[in-house]
């Protein structure tokens, strides 16, 4: 069997989109049923790297559609220098491999708050299982490359379905899965652009992206 590479999560990115579009009362009732007893004014997402990007790539969706305010914080900066909870905050520590860690000692410190420790990870079986209170698969399923790419793409999805069922506005699923199809088309149009100067991007000396 071949080992996969970053190509192939990227071409398994829209189909994983879709299906958790299609199941994501699902997917997100675990969260759903955190905020379900408490007034939340304010989503703490406590994550770096991808992760880290990846909630950045949602936090203007979640704010309008949810009407809750986003802040992103690393966990080095949530650990030793701003970990104030307030009472209306929903904190989400975010790890995609599950054995960040960063994470791991963010959650130490939110459970000593006596705060509940909730995870979103892509792994729950990982080493996070045994620090969180709460651990919640965003709907990833496997990537074992460096480079994470399924990984952002879903989490960006995830952050956005829990944002439509906290709100109740589902018009905006439609738009969502048009984001599937799109991303299907931006790789077969960026590949064929590829192959097309191939020739031109192999022969660079540098190459700014």
């Amino acid at each position: 069997m071949n080992k996969l590479t970053m190509l192939d999560y990227v071409k398994e990115t829209p189909g994983v989109l879709r299906t958790n579009i299609e199941q994501y009362t699902t997917l997100v009732d675990p969260l759903m049923k955190e905020v379900q007893q408490k007034e939340i004014k304010r989503i703490l997402l406590v994550a770096s790297g991808s992760s880290h990007n990846a909630c950045y790539c949602a936090r203007s969706f979640v704010e309008k559609v949810s009407g809750l305010e986003v802040r992103i914080i690393t966990p080095y900066t949530f650990t030793y220098y701003e970990n104030d909870i307030k009472e209306n905050d929903l904190v989400l520590v975010v790890t995609q491999s599950g054995l960040s860690t960063n994470a791991i000692e963010a959650l130490k410190i939110i459970k000593k708050k006596e705060c509940k420790a909730i995870c979103l990870t892509g792994n729950k079986n990982s080493d996070v299982k045994d620090v969180a209170d709460v651990v919640i698969e965003y709907g990833v399923g496997e990537e074992l490359v460096g480079y994470v790419t399924k990984g952002v793409s879903s989490l960006v999805l995830f952050l956005d379905l829990f944002a439509v069922a906290y709100s109740g506005k589902t018009e905006y699923l439609d738009e969502l899965k048009k984001t599937a199809d799109l991303n299907e088309e931006m790789i077969d149009q960026a590949t064929n652009f590829i192959q097309r100067h191939y020739k031109n991007f192999t022969s660079m000396s540098w190459v700014y992206s």
